[in-house]
């Protein structure tokens, strides 16, 4: 998608408005709209520096969506374009009906693409659950001003923290705080940002080892812990 130039932000509505097919949920930089194209424009509530919004446009990485397009007001971009990426806000679909081992190999596509990510100087900053979407096959990091292009720095350890803490919290909050699980506490476990898929199953060893229970599901696993610690 080329970027699309109008002369003032009512002929940028006008457009969205005859192009839009649904809303998809509001922010504090804007709010999104799916367009019969198939890419979702992110309508700035402030104008914004194209060469921030455009800042990624370029790159490949493949659990992000970058914005490749923007709507420019003179010099100033009052939205960004990036292809739809399918799938639920963690903020609204938490999938611990997932399974475990499952998760563990997405979570690890996930991490070695922030950790890439890191690498070519893409720092993710103002990271928060509805700038990710999981549609049970991967999960991809979709807000385009999330990601700030740092050239020449590293920050894969802070990219990894980033975004893997919002999703363990989701995933295992409810369960991961009692003895003995807490020993492997996310936070501080270097397993879990950089070897997801070995550090899940610690997770589910634990859990089964604790409670003498097969769990399959993030939901079994919870479930499991809760029956144990009530007895």
């Amino acid at each position: 998608m080329e970027n699309l130039y109008f002369k003032n932000k009512g002929e940028l509505d006008s457009y969205i408005d005859k192009h839009s097919v649904k809303e998809l949920g509001h922010g504090i930089e804007g709010k999104c709209v799916l367009l019969d194209n198939g890419y979702t424009a992110k309508v700035f509530h402030s104008p914004k520096n194209p060469d921030l919004v455009l800042q990624c446009k370029d790159v490949e990485i493949g659990s992000f969506q970058f914005s490749e397009a923007a709507a420019i007001v003179g010099r100033d971009a009052l939205a960004g374009f990036a292809v739809n990426a399918p799938g639920l806000e963690l903020g609204i679909k938490v999938p611990k009906d997932q399974k475990i081992d499952v998760m563990g190999e997405h979570l690890q596509v996930l991490a070695d693409d922030l950790y890439e990510a890191g690498m070519a100087g893409i720092l993710i900053r103002d990271f928060f659950e509805g700038n990710i979407v999981y549609d049970y096959n991967k999960f991809t990091v979709i807000d385009m001003l999330t990601c700030l292009y740092i050239p020449c720095a590293k920050c894969p350890r802070e990219n990894l923290k980033t975004v893997l803490s919002e999703v363990y919290t989701k995933l295992l909050d409810d369960f991961i705080f009692y003895n003995p699980m807490c020993e492997l506490y996310y936070e501080n476990n270097r397993l879990a940002f950089y070897n997801p898929r070995d550090y899940l199953q610690e997770v589910k060893k634990r859990v089964i080892d604790f409670t003498g229970e097969e769990v399959a599901t993030f939901e079994d696993a919870e479930k499991a812990v809760l029956r144990r610690v009530n007895m």
